[in-house]
């Protein structure tokens, strides 16, 4: 779910400023949506760092300035830790923010001057991404490997998202006329495709297969490699756009 916040609280943000709501006036907004989210979801690790990071991007926005996802995530980090060190130990916390500074090692890859890159290939490159960011932590946590994740992701996460933009207007329209409650009805469809998707995907027999735990050097070595490659990544699309940008 924590991955469907970021791209929910986005669309809240183009709605409330099609709503021609000022910039500071949507950050609170939003914000406190968002903390009445993480309260409802009993302060989950994963939930309260995608709400912080979600805060930063919108208070950047808010005051006009340029966002950072490594500032943003650091910022989060360190706040959880600082509210509760033992987060440190939770598989949630570690499974969120490895995935997301996993997304942030490539985010000058997804954000490409190339609107191909950017339109066509940025779901499911983050996807991939936050996968094999997170594959060390499930072997060791789970002992196997899921050989659906990515599809599921990539057909859960966009109808998480509209429930959860959806959920957020309807809530803020019974605040403001609570005679409309009646409408929270017609999330039932779309949390009855999300909850079913899931259970089908869950249950094929080929979702799973069992993994080997990887030693700690192994660890490291798996996460040098990927640091590697993604940074690799960064410099071979930057080059692409400098030689493409050259006279010919």
């Amino acid at each position: 779910v924590s991955s469907a916040l970021s791209p929910a609280s986005f669309a809240l943000e183009e709605l409330f400023s099609a709503m021609f709501i000022r910039r500071k006036a949507r950050w609170l907004i939003i914000s406190f949506i968002l903390l009445m989210y993480c309260a409802v979801t009993a302060f989950s690790p994963s939930i309260l760092r995608a709400s912080i990071m979600s805060s930063v991007m919108l208070m950047s926005g808010a005051h006009l300035r340029s966002y950072e996802p490594m500032n943003s995530l650091s910022i989060a980090a360190v706040g959880l830790l600082l509210i509760n060190p033992f987060y440190l130990f939770s598989l949630g916390f570690q499974l969120s923010f490895v995935a997301s500074l996993g997304i942030v090692c490539v985010t000058d890859v997804i954000q490409s001057e190339n609107a191909g890159v950017r339109i066509s290939i940025s779901s499911v490159l983050v996807t991939i991404v936050a996968q094999l960011a997170c594959l060390p932590l499930m072997i060791n946590s789970f002992g196997s490997v899921s050989l659906v994740s990515i599809i599921a992701n990539l057909l859960i996460v966009p109808i998480a998202s509209a429930t959860l933009v959806v959920a957020f207007a309807f809530c803020i329209m019974c605040i403001s006329a609570p005679y409309m409650s009646f409408m929270l009805h017609l999330l039932r469809p779309m949390v009855w495709i999300l909850f079913n998707m899931t259970s089908l995907i869950s249950s094929l027999d080929f979702a799973t297969v069992d993994a080997n735990a990887m030693s700690g050097i192994m660890v490291v070595g798996y996460y040098t490699v990927f640091m590697i490659l993604s940074k690799f990544s960064f410099a071979r699309e930057r080059a692409s756009v400098l030689w493409a940008s050259l006279p010919r």
